[in-house]
């Protein structure tokens, strides 16, 4: 099974933390997993090999809250899922599922 996971980042914190042990569980019992960050921060957890990260990388002159970063986070999500396939997208944080549902809608997943 292809797997996403969706959030923030993994600079560190609890959903961080289980995405991370989540991620590396599932990868280890044969599952294609792929975390999408929309930052690109300071990885406080470890992350194994097998496990792709993208990040939703920002032009510069896109503000973070701005409705032009929202859709281009959404563009960059919605790519990203095309391209991995995934079976099922695992939103963390309730401020992820509009981005998920968003990017996902349309996409087999």
């Amino acid at each position: 099974m292809k797997i996403a996971f969706l959030i923030y980042s993994l600079a560190g914190g609890g959903a961080e933390r289980m995405v991370s042990r989540l991620a590396n569980e599932m990868s280890q019992m044969g599952h294609e997993v792929t975390i999408i960050l929309l930052y690109d921060w300071e990885q406080m957890y470890e992350i194994k090999k097998e496990v792709q990260i993208i990040v939703c990388k920002k032009p510069e002159d896109i503000k973070n809250r701005s409705i032009k970063g929202i859709l281009y986070r959404v563009k960059t999500i919605r790519g990203a899922l095309i391209d991995i396939q995934a079976d099922v997208v695992f939103a963390f944080m309730i401020s992820m599922v509009p981005y998920a549902v968003l990017s996902a809608k349309g996409v087999k997943t």
